[in-house]
């Protein structure tokens, strides 16, 4: 590194000679076989002299010129290379040499020697002029300053060097630790001070203001003043072929110019070099238990005692300053420096309260992931679950200690300026304040799930109980436990007021701080205000998870997903309750009543087992189905109390004279009546206003909304029924039995609605659009075939093919097709539609007596031509089975139907032609069969594709997952509707079900109630013909009729359109 004297080259760490002056040369008679693989640094380094000699002579005085035209000796290099040159740096010596340059290129660096560490930290470290006291001092640093900077130089030794190993998350905490330790050792020897000459030992912040013992010469007035350097920011070491540091061109031209006399001398242990001889030539691991290739150096420097904060209370500003000046000021002066002084007291203490919670967690992960050397091998947390409980118990830790260790850094700069006394500290708070908003209070929120988390995983984990004792017997943690670590955030941003409080007291009420401290109070306030909001948002989920825990079905079949873990859910009443005694009971039952924002459930605590784990939550047994709000009436709040005398009091409350009782059902199923008891008149009428409250709630989380598509449009004429003739209808009377959808030629949304006289054709949501295309009588089904522009309707039990042209006229010049008829009179029950390799095919049942024949027919077309493209002709029969007794339903899918019949569903394969039960008559699985059991009278309303689960079969009664052979899949999921269905649709990802009193909306995947759509006279219109979404329709829009007040009150029936809530209206 420099040329030193022979005393100073004498001696190594290392196992070279003792007279060999230079590592490089003493290693050069025995190269490795690994060199060639670091020769590239070393050549780089080498061939940067090439430009040396006309850079430096810009640099040097005239005087110094002459010698630099003299040829330099060029060291073996094997190529050139064109490296940036050294930059220009001239620091105290302004003669540079450029064989001392070259000398240093050549001499290896080990900054295990405190006399290398100290030259190169002379051109290294940046100095500017900092202010200690009112008093500026030039060429001046703070601890923190000069702890980076070393930390930075053994980063980049540590990385370069062959003789070290370590990780990255290793090195990124013992970097600071040895730098620290390195800098106090350089202190020790006067090769820096303090720049007041106090006697402070060197801390990692940047209260004290540091300089070198070489600068002091530009603190001299005789001497021109030299205010600041900038340092150096390059790469400083690269690495020897001869498996040795040496500098880089850059640092080596600026150590240069660093007198080598009055450095330091000593040795730093841990960096210095294994004592074998064969360490750093093999790649395994050295034998050597002390080798700092076995990362023990470094584990060693995080196991050391950390600093902490005295348990003995710190000393007050008044023992810190000199008493002439503390008699000197007025005494409220004195006390408002005590507050001050006191608060940034607190805050630094908070801040190493955070780096002890960071360090923990990088102990867990070490422990965890077997990263270190000495541990026990019992990882507390293993893989993803460290992930998590990393996450939610110190995940908020790290971005709340940026913000505080910003803060920490002003307030200290404050008090080192304006030192003794501090006369201005409030802006600095509104400006910490301002920008810890989001990171204090997104943590405060967040310490209850923290906390609970904690808890939750110390109770269940021994391993990690015994890293949480481990962690409480730290000195650092003055035997406190982790989870008071974890709650001095929130209490901190609480104690904030209090010192703002104490400082604004003391301050006098013309000074300009009163105003800005004002500022600072209402802004540390309204943080607490949302911060606390977010803690009872945290708190209602945690409830809403232990109750997930907590609840259980008694039997199987009044199962319901409550889906409690969802961030919305809310509990809007929970009380006690009673019920009455039953036959055999002679007590009063106590129950609990809980009012979600989606169901109302009516659970009973379950006593404890013998069983029962110590730690685990008691359970909530519910014998009756939950009610979904939108199915939950409510009444009997005026019925007269229940006297105590009337059956056994021992459960009943001392201080209760009555029960009063009030009654909730299930609107669809009224003969479910539950009939409960309050413990007062107050606990009744909160109930009632409750549940009253939970009616009248506009349902607007539902994925649809309901988007009028007809209007008054079917609008009943205005007469007297007494008018017409019994057996006759009334003219303009109709029943609408069908609905279709599709995309118009300039993309325009079409809906056709199919009616018991014919057929209206306009735009979706648009009623004054509809026109009445076709008279025909009885059409109970319609669709589009959208390759062949055929508008199909099956009127009479007659299916026909009119041109879309015909109907809903482009403007094109296009002439019209006459309607073609694809059956014969009278034999369609209906008809569904699917693709087959691409093509569309089509589906429909002929009904006899005792059977039910399905034909798969695909299109016949005509040859296409230049003028006229290819046209439907007919159809050609493909398939023909037989179902019995009869089909009511039919899906089709890319290879298999799904036929429904009144009492089992079947699926037939168009490549076996083979016809079987679907779901298969025997299962697998005894839950599954047992299922099949209980629905064994069920009726088969469809099957759906659901990704990840195979089919969705839905019956009458709910639904079940299905694979493609026919066994259940997760019988545990499957699901009851709240009524009885009648026609079943799939759109989007969600399953309707539709009923004459509402349309039940649940997910598809899941089976989870999403939404409850009630009306009167419902039903659902769209019919599900493809097994998935159908490719056939461009724009599948489910659609139902509904009966509605018009404007003069009369009822009408209205085609509604369901559509996504976040759909554009139309």
């Amino acid at each position: 590194m420099q040329v030193l004297p022979p005393p100073y080259e004498a001696s190594s760490p290392t196992t070279s000679s003792p007279s060999s002056s230079r590592v490089l040369g003493h290693q050069r008679s025995r190269p490795l076989p690994s060199a060639p693989r670091r020769s590239s640094a070393w050549e780089h380094s080498v061939s940067a002299l090439d430009t040396l000699p006309r850079r430096l002579s810009e640099e040097t005085p005239v005087g110094a010129r002459s010698r630099l035209r003299e040829p330099l000796p060029r060291p073996p290099s094997p190529a050139a290379s064109d490296e940036t040159t050294p930059p220009s740096y001239v620091q105290a010596t302004p003669n540079v040499p450029v064989p001392l340059v070259q000398s240093m290129l050549s001499t290896s660096t080990d900054l295990a020697r405190l006399s290398h560490v100290a030259q190169l930290l002379s051109c290294v470290i940046p100095r500017q002029p900092l202010i200690k006291g009112s008093v500026v001092y030039p060429l001046s640093f703070t601890g923190r300053t000069l702890v980076s900077t070393l930390a930075d130089m053994l980063s980049q030794y540590v990385h370069v060097s062959p003789c070290f190993s370590a990780s990255e998350s290793l090195l990124l905490h013992a970097a600071r630790a040895l730098a620290l330790n390195m800098a106090r050792s350089l202190q020790t020897q006067l090769f820096l001070h303090e720049a007041d000459w106090e006697d402070q030992p060197m801390s990692d912040d940047v209260g004290g203001v540091y300089m070198l013992y070489s600068d002091r010469t530009h603190t001299d007035k005789a001497s021109p003043p030299q205010v600041a350097m900038p340092g150096l920011s390059a790469e400083l070491f690269v690495s020897t072929p001869w498996d040795t540091i040496a500098l880089s061109p850059v640092a080596a031209a600026a150590a240069a110019s660093v007198p080598s006399h009055d450095l330091p001398s000593g040795l730093f242990t841990p960096l210095t070099r294994c004592y074998s001889p064969t360490c750093s030539h093999t790649e395994g691991t050295c034998y050597a238990p002390s080798c700092a290739r076995t990362k023990r150096m470094l584990l060693c420097t995080l196991e050391e005692p950390r600093e902490t904060v005295d348990t003995v209370a710190a000393a007050a500003w008044v023992e810190t300053v000199p008493a002439a000046l503390v008699a000197s000021l007025p005494r409220e002066e004195v006390k408002r420096q005590n507050a001050i002084y006191e608060f940034v007291q607190k805050e630094e203490a908070f801040l190493q309260d955070l780096d002890l919670l960071r360090q923990w967690e990088e102990r867990l992960r070490q422990r965890s992931t077997q990263a270190s050397v000495g541990l026990l091998n019992d990882a507390p947390l293993p893989g993803e679950a460290l992930e998590s409980f990393v996450r939610d118990v110190f995940g908020l830790v790290a971005p709340l200690q940026v913000h505080i260790q910003a803060f920490v850094d002003r307030l200290l700069e404050r008090q080192r300026e304006e030192a003794p006394v501090v006369q201005h500290i409030a802006d600095v708070i509104v400006r910490a304040a301002l920008e810890w908003s989001n990171a204090y209070t997104v943590y405060v929120a967040h310490y209850p799930i923290a906390l609970a988390r904690f808890k939750a995983e110390v109770a269940g984990n021994a391993r990690l109980r015994r890293f949480v004792d481990d962690c409480r017997r730290d000195p650092a943690a003055q035997r406190h436990a982790l989870d008071q670590f974890l709650f001095r955030p929130p209490a901190r941003l609480q104690r904030y007021h209090l010192h703002l409080e104490s400082i604004a007291k003391y301050t006098p009420p013309d000074n300009e701080e009163t105003e800005t401290l004002a500022l600072a109070l209402s802004i540390v306030d309204e943080q607490c205000r949302r911060a606390q909001i977010g803690v009872e948002e945290s708190e209602t989920q945690l409830h809403l998870r232990h109750l997930a825990s907590q609840l259980e079905p008694k039997r199987p079949e009044v199962l319901v997903d409550l889906n409690l873990r969802h961030p919305q859910r809310r509990v809007l009443l929970e009380t006690p309750l009673f019920r009455w005694p039953d036959n055999f009971e002679f007590e009063w039952t106590e129950m609990r009543g809980i009012l979600l924002d989606n169901y109302m459930v009516v659970a009973k605590l379950k006593s404890d087992e013998g069983g029962a784990a110590r730690d685990a939550p008691a359970k909530l047994v519910y014998s009756k189905r939950p009610i979904p709000l939108p199915c939950l009436d409510a009444g009997g709040f005026r019925d007269p109390p229940v006297g105590r005398s009337s059956v056994g009091r021992r459960l009943l409350p001392t201080d209760v004279h009555g029960m009063y009782p009030f009654s909730v059902w299930h609107r669809f199923r009224p003969a479910q009546v539950w009939t409960l008891y309050a413990p007062s008149e107050e606990v009744r009428q909160v109930w009632r206003q409750a549940l009253s409250r939970s009616a009248t709630n506009d349902p607007a989380s539902g994925p649809l909304v309901r988007c009028d598509c007809s209007g008054d449009m079917f609008h009943p004429p205005i007469a007297s029924p007494s008018t017409f003739l019994p057996w006759r209808d009334a003219p303009g009377v109709v029943d609408l039995t069908c609905t279709a959808s599709w995309l118009g030629p300039s993309g325009e949304k079409l809906l056709a609605i199919g009616t018991s006289d014919g057929v209206w054709i306009g735009h979706q949501a648009q009623p004054t659009t509809l026109r009445k295309v076709l008279h025909v009588r009885h059409v109970t089904q319609c669709a589009v075939l959208a390759p062949y522009h055929r508008f199909l309707v099956l009127a009479d039990r007659t299916l026909i093919a009119y041109d879309l042209e015909a109907l809903v006229p482009s403007g094109a010049s296009v002439p019209s097709l006459a309607p073609l008829r694809l059956s014969h009179a009278r034999e369609v029950q209906f008809f569904a539609m699917g693709e087959l390799d691409g093509r569309p095919y089509l589906v429909y049942a002929k009904r006899k007596a005792t059977e039910t024949s399905v034909r798969v027919m695909v299109p016949v077309t005509s040859v296409a031509s230049e003028r006229q493209p290819a046209s439907l002709t007919g159809l050609h029969l493909l398939h023909k089975f037989y179902v019995y007794p009869e089909a009511t339903h039919i899906q089709c899918s890319a290879r298999v139907l799904f036929v429904s019949t009144p009492r089992a569903m079947f699926s037939y394969s168009l490549e076996d032609q083979e016809l079987v039960p679907f779901p298969a008559a025997r299962q697998r699985d005894e839950r599954g069969q047992a299922l099949l059991r209980q629905w064994d009278n069920a009726h088969p309303l469809g099957a759906f594709a659901v990704r990840d689960l195979g089919w969705l079969v839905c019956f009458d009664r709910g639904g079940m997952y299905v694979d493609g052979n026919g066994q259940l899949v997760q019988p545990e999921q499957a699901f009851t509707w709240e009524a009885p269905a009648q026609r079943v649709l799939y759109h989007k990802g969600y399953v309707l079900a539709g009923y004459t009193s509402c349309i039940e909306v649940r997910e598809a995947h899941t089976g989870r109630l999403a939404q409850i759509l009630v009306g009167r006279d419902l039903r659902l219109l769209s019919r599900q013909d493809a097994a998935a979404e159908s490719q056939l329709s461009a724009c599948p829009v489910p659609t139902m009729v509904e009966l509605r007040k018009s404007s003069d009150r009369r009822d009408v029936p209205r085609v509604m359109a369901l559509v996504p809530r976040d759909t554009p209206s139309t």
